[in-house]
């Protein structure tokens, strides 16, 4: 066993006819691929289970509260978003449906930046279930 570049572990492997080090790091790299779609259906479908969450919680959550944990969330949800190519498949997700009291969470707690981000992912994001069903 020997250290590789980056303090990894690697491992001397011999072939017939080649020597080469096989470091632990270089494995994670060749294993390494981005999600596939579904999921990042199932990452967006969380996002949207946590604001409801949130809403249901809020009387028991303290220190801190549903609106600063909101802030929170929506940093790892903007990097998805971006990652993603764009809103258009956060767009897509519309289960779970939003409650009414998630919907009010978000509009009476982002900031401009991040009320962009949420009215970009459209209807399935911004309406709640019983508004969504009377459409």
């Amino acid at each position: 066993m020997m250290t590789g570049k980056r303090g990894g572990v690697c491992q001397h492997q011999v072939t017939t006819d080649h020597v080469f080090m096989l470091c632990a790091d270089d494995l994670l790299t060749l294993r390494a691929r981005p999600p596939s779609e579904e999921e990042f259906t199932d990452i967006f479908q969380k996002f949207k289970y946590s604001f409801s969450l949130l809403d249901r919680l809020k009387s028991s959550i303290v220190n801190p509260n549903s609106e600063e944990l909101l802030h929170h969330i929506f940093i790892p949800l903007d990097l998805i978003v971006k990652t993603t190519g764009g809103p258009a498949l956060g767009a897509g997700v519309s289960s779970p449906a939003l409650t009414g009291g998630a919907v009010t969470l978000l509009q009476g707690s982002l900031t401009e930046e991040e009320k962009h981000l949420w009215t970009a992912l459209g209807p399935n994001w911004t309406l709640s279930r019983s508004v969504y069903l009377r459409l």
